[in-house]
C-alpha cells in the first residue's frame, strides 16, 4: 500500500474512533493499527518492541507528515501530556477505491468496538501480551502457555499487578483470538 492510501486509511481510523467520541492519542493509533495487522490488515507497518509496547517508527513518521500536511492535527491533551489526534474534514484525499476504504472501515468498527474505552495502559499490556506471544510462537513453532506469556509481559513491563497481566492477556483473546 502506497503512502498516499496509508493516510487516507489511517484519516478514516482517526476519524472513525473520533465520531465514536473516543480518545485518539499517538499511542492508541499505534496499538489500533497493530491489533489491525495481527487481525488481517495490513497497511504495511513493521512493529518493534518498545517502551509502550509495540511500535512502529514509520507509523509514528507517518502521522507526523499527516500532521504537516494538515491531514490531521495533534496537539497536547487538556487533562494530561499526552497528546491528541483531530481528524480534519472535508480534506478531499481518495486513494482507496470505495470498496477498500468501505472494508477498512467495517475493521476499524469492529475493533474499536472490542477495545473500546479501554485505558491505554491496558492497550499497552494487551499488545504487548499479543506482541511477546507471537514473537515466541515464531521462535518456537507452538503457541506459548499463558504462565509463559504472562512471566515475559512481567519482566518486559515490570511495575504492574499480576491482576493487571492476567487481565491483559484475558482481554486479549477478545481482540486477536
Amino acid at each position: 500500500m502506497d503512502s498516499f492510501a496509508r493516510f487516507e486509511a489511517l484519516q478514516v481510523l482517526v476519524g472513525t474512533a473520533h465520531d465514536e467520541s473516543l480518545r485518539v492519542g499517538r499511542t492508541h493509533v499505534q496499538k489500533w493499527v497493530y491489533f489491525l495487522k495481527r487481525l488481517g490488515y495490513d497497511l504495511g507497518y513493521r512493529f518493534v518492541m518498545h517502551h509502550y509496547g509495540p511500535y512502529s517508527f514509520e507509523l509514528a513518521s507517518d502521522l507526523d507528515v499527516m500532521a504537516s500536511l494538515g491531514l490531521i492535527q495533534v496537539r497536547r491533551h487538556e487533562d494530561d501530556d499526552g497528546f491528541e489526534i483531530i481528524p480534519r474534514d472535508n480534506i478531499g484525499i481518495a486513494f482507496l477505491t470505495q470498496s477498500q476504504r468501505q472494508q477498512w472501515e467495517d475493521n476499524v468498527k469492529a475493533l474499536l468496538s472490542k477495545v473500546r474505552k479501554r485505558p491505554t495502559k491496558d492497550l499497552e499490556l494487551m499488545a504487548t501480551a499479543d506482541f511477546v506471544g507471537d514473537v515466541r510462537k515464531r521462535l518456537t513453532g507452538q503457541t506459548p502457555e499463558k504462565q509463559t506469556v504472562f512471566d515475559l509481559l512481567k519482566t518486559i513491563k515490570p511495575g504492574g499487578s499480576e491482576a493487571d497481566y492476567n487481565r491483559a492477556i484475558e482481554e486479549l483473546r477478545q481482540v486477536v483470538p
